[in-house]
């Protein structure tokens, strides 16, 4: 079985604030902002409960309160247009990305483990608001166990069983420079999730930079795509610092693995 750790969400470069984690420890992750001429789904468009991500926005003082977003992966964070009907997750990927998905042979049965930039947030007087003096951090936020990988999005109409994927932005886009004659795949599933913060799902070792991360020791001895050779063992953690470009991190599962991770999507 092949784990990815796939990096989603709004950090400082895409968006230029943080996802957040509310006080219910219940954790939202901005999808990141449209391309020019990319079609995506408004701020007033997404809900959450009864607040669209715009209100979101205006709370924590977000400069741009109404943009376009890339809602990818889609794990049921957001409502469209208080629309509820998410039964099944999807996640897209293009160009060299994608490739090298499929180059680590990525296929049904393999895991997403979705993380992101994370800030922690208070409420003050019914606003919400970030915390003070609090270094965003690396943290795991949803899974999406692959069923199906769709890799000829032009043949999604035909198709009966995936006519929900009419709606998906990387068929949307496909005629879009960033995905015209690239390859461009869908993944979806009907096992997926979103996690609920706590120290379990944190990757960040507290008071370090970010793209530090605190491991279970046992990932010691396991190559990473991108990452093979980094890393040391420091008081029963695998240290590992992680690299600032690329979306997702491959590796194979060891049984010890295996179990972190059916212990992280049933809690």
């Amino acid at each position: 079985m092949k784990i990815i750790f796939s990096r989603k969400g709004y950090d400082l470069d895409y968006g230029k604030y943080p996802s957040i984690i509310l006080p219910s420890s219940q954790m939202l992750s901005f999808p990141i902002p449209s391309e020019k001429d990319e079609l995506g789904f408004f701020s007033s468009q997404l809900f959450i409960g009864e607040d669209s991500l715009s209100d979101v926005f205006s709370d924590l003082q977000h400069k741009n309160t109404e943009i376009s977003h890339h809602l990818d992966p889609d794990l049921g964070f957001y409502t469209i247009n208080k629309v509820v009907s998410k039964t099944i997750g999807t996640f897209g990927q293009v160009g060299s990305a994608a490739g090298h998905l499929e180059n680590q042979e990525v296929n049904i049965g393999d895991i997403f483990l979705f993380f992101g930039t994370f800030q922690f947030t208070k409420y003050n007087n019914g606003r919400l608001e970030y915390l003070k003096n609090e270094i965003p951090f690396h943290a795991l936020f949803g899974y999406l166990v692959i069923d199906k990988v769709i890799k000829n999005v032009k043949e999604i109409p035909k198709n009966v069983e995936h006519q929900h994927l009419i709606h998906h932005l990387h068929f949307l886009n496909k005629e879009h420079k960033s995905y015209f004659n690239k390859k461009n795949y869908i993944y979806i599933g009907k096992k997926f999730g979103r996690f609920k913060f706590s120290d379990k799902i944190r990757l960040s070792a507290k008071k370090s930079n970010k793209s530090l991360w605190s491991l279970p020791v046992f990932f010691k001895d396991i190559p990473i795509s991108y990452h093979n050779g980094r890393g040391e063992v420091i008081n029963d953690k695998f240290m590992l610092p992680t690299v600032g470009k690329g979306q997702e991190f491959v590796f194979t599962a060891t049984k010890q693995i295996e179990e972190w991770i059916d212990q992280l999507i049933s809690e």
